[in-house]
């Protein structure tokens, strides 16, 4: 028999006061979805978990993009994750391994792991961490990471995902494939509150890598369609041409603009060899116009291929070539180097991966 697992995200008037019971902790302060109001929807990011033994969560990567962090009140969890680069075929459940709970993270202890724990798996390129969280422990989860969790008994524990200056450069991508409306309120959010961060912005619009799986299920390989299927067929829409200072700031603002993303003509995107799409020169040019740079725009306005880009970048903000790996290495080591006592990682620290 499967163990259930609650999993809470609205903090109602009733139950408000929780919110007084705890504080982030201070190196996960910076969260740049604090500037989004009520009206934007902010996405889902706080969450109380508790949970009997054997129970837990399966294999996934935490939705759009986002980085977390989970303090552990009561009981003992035990958390294995893998390298971001890892194949999603081999952290997920084999269809053929599914059995009668195919969405439970017991069965992946039972099968994936199995198969870690005797040495099948390829380490040198992609490594896994486990460790044990203890009560009073706090765990930073990078994003993008592969993770799972079982509870070895009665556990309680309070999590939030959070978009950092560090992490933006995934976060926005992502936001631009997942919710395009949303990332466009977020986009005059950041012009009005955070302007320092839009070349952050435009360098992860030129070298675009979403972070796409969230919550997807280890059993997305079935003929059912689910949230697996949904999100790989999406694509990354473009905003109308209104000037950022012009957006509405009204509570149907991302619905307004996913409604005009929508009714973009599909030429709108640009498609590299790969086969992957980017965001066009409407989307870049709204960055650059809200950032003032008119330097760069002269480049692309006088630039005959409209994918070009990651040279401009290269020219004038010499944008990153290192694999998404090595950045979250430069992550990892940006935490550990700020970890306060009451804000640490057992068994392995981040400085192992």
């Amino acid at each position: 028999m499967t163990s259930l697992i609650l999993v809470q995200n609205r903090i109602r008037k009733k139950t408000k006061d929780l919110l007084n019971d705890y504080e982030v902790p201070p190196i996960f302060r910076d969260d740049l979805f604090e500037i989004l109001d009520r009206n934007s929807k902010r996405p889902p990011y706080r969450w109380i978990v508790i949970g009997p033994a054997r129970s837990g969560t399966n294999i996934h990567i935490d939705p759009l993009g986002t980085s977390a962090w989970n303090s552990l009140i009561y009981g003992h969890k035990r958390w294995v994750l893998i390298h971001p680069d890892t194949p999603k075929e081999l952290v997920r459940i084999p269809k053929s391994a599914q059995g009668v709970h195919p969405k439970e993270s017991i069965t992946w202890f039972m099968t994936v792991y199995k198969r870690i724990c005797d040495g099948d798996w390829p380490f040198d390129k992609y490594p896994v961490l486990e460790l044990r969280q203890n009560p009073g422990e706090t765990l930073f989860v990078p994003c993008g990471w592969w993770h799972v969790v079982i509870n070895e008994d009665i556990t309680i524990a309070i999590t939030q995902n959070f978009c950092s200056s560090i992490n933006l450069i995934r976060v926005y991508p992502t936001i631009c494939e997942e919710r395009p409306g949303l990332s466009h309120v977020f986009l005059k959010k950041l012009n009005e509150n955070r302007p320092d961060l839009l070349e952050t912005v435009y360098k992860s619009l030129l070298d675009s890598k979403p972070i796409l799986d969230g919550y997807s299920s280890s059993s997305c390989d079935g003929g059912e369609t689910n949230e697996c299927e949904l999100t790989s067929s999406s694509s990354i829409s473009v905003p109308d041409s209104t000037e950022l200072s012009n957006y509405s700031s009204s509570s149907d603002e991302e619905e307004r603009y996913s409604n005009d993303a929508c009714s973009s003509n599909v030429t709108n995107s640009a498609v590299v060899e790969d086969g992957s799409e980017e965001l066009n020169r409407k989307e870049v040019r709204h960055v650059l116009e809200a950032s003032g740079d008119r330097s760069i725009l002269e480049k692309i306005d006088s630039s005959e291929n409209s994918t070009s880009y990651n040279d401009l970048a290269n020219d004038e903000y010499t944008a990153t070539d290192t694999s998404r790996s090595d950045e979250l290495m430069k992550l990892s080591r940006y935490v550990t180097q700020k970890i306060d006592q009451d804000c640490f990682f057992t068994h392995h620290s981040l400085e192992d991966f």
